[in-house]
Order: C-alpha cells, then sequence, then structure tokens
C-alpha cells in the first residue's frame, strides 16, 4: 500500500504462450520525431472495417499513414489485400492505409515454423515490429523474421511504407525462449525494445543477466543498423517479471514493469508488499534512471498487463490493472473506486495526480501528450464524467490531466478495444473487434460476420 520514489544519478512465460505487454495491451508508442505539416483534422478521421477474420490487430504509423497486421497461416485478407505465408504455424500479414483509409503497400512476416508480432511502434521510415521467430531454418525470400532458431529468439523488424523489411534487432536465445514485447522509436532512430527471456540472451554483442528462472524482463535501446544496443538491462527474479513497456520522447524513455518477490532495477533494491508491485523509471540517453517509483498494495499490481509513455514534464504516465488499495503520495485510491489504475509521475519522480478506473486505459504519446482509450460497455465513469454506452463503446480520451479526461472521439455500438498507437505528428489509431454496427465519426461500420476488425484514427492536433 505504498509508493517508493527513488531519484538516481546514474548506475551503471514459458512458453510466453500467454499475452503479456505485446498482446493487446500496450498504446506504446510516439517514440522519434516528425515535424511535417498536419496531416489531417482533429477528431475523428474515418473508421475502416478491415475484415472478418474475428483477429485481433495490431496498429501503428506516422504522417498521417496506418499500418495493421494481424496474424494468420497459409493465406489470408487485411483490408481487401489478399496475402500469403508460409509458416506452419503463424505468419502475420501487414497491410498500410493512406491517410484516408485506402490500403496500400503491403508485407508478410514468415518463416518455415512461427513468426509472431506482439507490437507495432512508429518509425522514422514507418513501423518498427516486435516479437518472435521460431524456424529450423533461415529463408531469406521469407523476410527478416525467417531465422535459423534454436528456442524462440525475439526480434525486431522495420518496415517502410513501401512494405520493404529490415531486421534491426535480433535476440538469441541459448537455452529458453526470447521474446520482444513493446516497441518504440528515439530521436536518433534508434528503437527501443522491451520483453521477456529465460535463463540467458544475447542482442549484439551484450548478453542479457544470467538467471535460473524462466521470466525475466530485459529492455534496450538497438541501432538499427547495426543490431548492437547502446544500453541494455535485465530485470531477474526467482519468481515473474513483466515487461510491461517501454515508450521514447526524444532521447529520454519511460520503463515499466511488474515483478513477484524481491529484484533490483537499475541498482535499486525493491521487495513485493502483494502478489505483484510496479515500478516505473525515467531514463535518461545513456539508459541511467533520473528516477525510479517503486508502487504496490497487498493485491497484485499490473501483472503482465500494463503501459506507460513518457511526457513533456519530464515525466511518466502509467496505467494498469490493481486489485488492492493503493497509497501514494499521501492519497489513497481504493480499490473499490475501480479495478485499476492510471497515474502520473512529474519529472522529478514525485506523484503528481492519479485515479481509480473502471478498466484499464490502454495508452498512446504524441509529442509528449497523452491519450488513452478504455472499453465501456456498462455505465462507466470518465474522470467525473457519468458515460452511458450505446452497448459497447470504444472511448478516445485526452489525458493531459489523469484526473480530468477529455473525451475526443468515441466508436458508438458494439466494439471492443483491442490496440491503441501513435501516428505521429498529430493522430492516434486504434483497432477493435466489433460485433454490431459501429458509429464512428461520419462512418458507420457494418461487421462482416460474427465478429469483425476494425480500425479507427483520430486527430490529436500538433
Amino acid at each position: 500500500m505504498f509508493a517508493l520514489v527513488l531519484a538516481v544519478a546514474g548506475c551503471g512465460r514459458f512458453g510466453f504462450d500467454a499475452g503479456g505487454a505485446g498482446d493487446a495491451r500496450s498504446g506504446d508508442g510516439g517514440g522519434g520525431t516528425s515535424d511535417g505539416a498536419t496531416t489531417g483534422p482533429t477528431g475523428a478521421r474515418y473508421g475502416l472495417v478491415l475484415d472478418g477474420n474475428a483477429k485481433p490487430a495490431l496498429v501503428a504509423g506516422r504522417d498521417g499513414k496506418v499500418a495493421v497486421a494481424e496474424s494468420f497461416v497459409s493465406a489470408t485478407t487485411i483490408a481487401g489485400v489478399a496475402l500469403a505465408g508460409h509458416a506452419q504455424f503463424e505468419s502475420y500479414g501487414l497491410v498500410w492505409l493512406d491517410p484516408g483509409g485506402v490500403p496500400g503497400a503491403s508485407s508478410v512476416f514468415d518463416s518455415n515454423d512461427i513468426c509472431e508480432l506482439r507490437d507495432l511502434g512508429a518509425s522514422a521510415t514507418g513501423v518498427v515490429a516486435t516479437g518472435y521467430s521460431q524456424s529450423g531454418a533461415t529463408t531469406p525470400a521469407y523476410g527478416a523474421c525467417s531465422l535459423t532458431t534454436a528456442h524462440q529468439d525475439g526480434v525486431a523488424i522495420g518496415v517502410d511504407m513501401a512494405g520493404a523489411q529490415h531486421l534491426d534487432m535480433h535476440a538469441i536465445s541459448t537455452s529458453i525462449n526470447v521474446q520482444g514485447w513493446t516497441a518504440t522509436t528515439f530521436d536518433d532512430d534508434a528503437i527501443g525494445i522491451a520483453g521477456v527471456y529465460g535463463s540467458i540472451g544475447k542482442i549484439g554483442t551484450q548478453s542479457l543477466p544470467a538467471t535460473s528462472s524462466d521470466e525475466n524482463a530485459y529492455y534496450t535501446r538497438v541501432d538499427p543498423a547495426t543490431g548492437e544496443p547502446s544500453w541494455l538491462f535485465g530485470v531477474t527474479s526467482p519468481g515473474l517479471t513483466y515487461a510491461n513497456g517501454l515508450d521514447a520522447l526524444g532521447g529520454d524513455a519511460c520503463v515499466m514493469g511488474s515483478f513477484s518477490g524481491a529484484v533490483t532495477v537499475l541498482g535499486a533494491s525493491m521487495t513485493s508488499s502483494g502478489a505483484n508491485d510496479v515500478w516505473i523509471a525515467r531514463l535518461d540517453p545513456s539508459g541511467h534512471a533520473r528516477w525510479i517509483a517503486q508502487l504496490g498494495g497487498l493485491g497484485d499490481d499490473g501483472g503482465s498487463t500494463g503501459t506507460v509513455v513518457a511526457t513533456a514534464d519530464g515525466g511518466c504516465t502509467a496505467a494498469f490493472p490493481s486489485t488492492g488499495d493503493l497509497i501514494i503520495g499521501g492519497a489513497t485510491l481504493p480499490v473499490s473506486a475501480g479495478p485499476a489504475a492510471l497515474l502520473h509521475f512529474d519529472g522529478s519522480g514525485a506523484y503528481a495526480g492519479g485515479a481509480r478506473t473502471s478498466a484499464w486505459y490502454q495508452l498512446a504519446q504524441v509529442g509528449g501528450r497523452v491519450f488513452g482509450t478504455v472499453t465501456c460497455a456498462a455505465p462507466c465513469m470518465i474522470g467525473s464524467i457519468a458515460y452511458t454506452p450505446a452497448t459497447s463503446d470504444v472511448i478516445v480520451m485526452s489525458l493531459d490531466d489523469v484526473t480530468a479526461p477529455v473525451i475526443l472521439a468515441t466508436a458508438r455500438g458494439g466494439a471492443t478495444l483491442e490496440w491503441l498507437a501513435a501516428v505521429p505528428p498529430d493522430a492516434i489509431a486504434f483497432t477493435c473487434a466489433i460485433t454490431a454496427p459501429v458509429a464512428f465519426g461520419l462512418d458507420v461500420l457494418i461487421p462482416t460476420g460474427a465478429t469483425s476488425t476494425a480500425v479507427a484514427v483520430v486527430g490529436v492536433g500538433d
């Protein structure tokens, strides 16, 4: 029932099949920079039914263009674009949409066995995808995900707007799996990846901390031209540790994880008070912690679900499920007020405000401003606003003040949120499953089957 903030001057799921920080959980994004002209109006821009595949879709983009990605086996159609794959168990298809939602270039992430994506983030030339590859052979014709692996190897793959792929990072597993869960981009075009690993792993010439446990968190900043990290650290525990997110703003980053038992995070020793506690840190460009905050109650905080974004004031905003009371900075956030928490820490690491929410908010960051989405399927509170959904609505909010959300757009009808991401410099995008007609701006989205997947874009100004 506490929050511990440490100012730091500088210091130095296996089979991983369950959804983690990269599975429809992370609105992580907004790294990198773009000084281009406004790409469209503020508010709801367009909504588009992608397909009736009933597959959760990842999304990210930049400069008004949006990339959507879904898993498939052998063949699929996304936004009217037919795609084929070779993987025995899973491939991923990606389709670019122009600022009006018209499909264009496509790309297939493929291997002999499995290529699974867990997140997309904006990059300098398009998007960066992270996840893992498992394959008995390298087949160049299948693309950058086709690697010879002994287990699951973590990957980060850049995809430009023409659909061309580039292997930006290869996290090699030596005895147990490695996966990428979250992708972001720094202002020098380096990529940030957070994920999980077991036993030991290696990225470039650098090794992750050796551990005897099979689920541990790692965080890294990698030069995509060489695959070499400029910084890399792991958080290990005899219990479970989760990589809940990494989000870049300029050269800084906010990182978040959750853990049970005792861990050391960037030199700070922590012991959980409940089933899981959460830690949040703001890192400088060298990967040193400007500050670290630990928080948790007697319940379960974070776990495999949560997200964090970097803010313009030098702080971080985080959202995660929480099953116990939180006492932070002298304020109590009782679990009776909601099953999830939304918190902001300022540039000194001090708690600067928070609220209990009706469900876990996904977050995205554009130019240091924070936005969120949530599904509301029964009357719910959005800050002080009593919101009544049509049936199941997705609500899009500005969260510059986490205690006073401003509703920007809604997808009203049979919609359930899947994914949220930044589309710098002036938009965000989300995907949702729809089971009935959904009104979004001027568009009405009609499902093509029992469950369809849709994407929607909201302009947020620059």
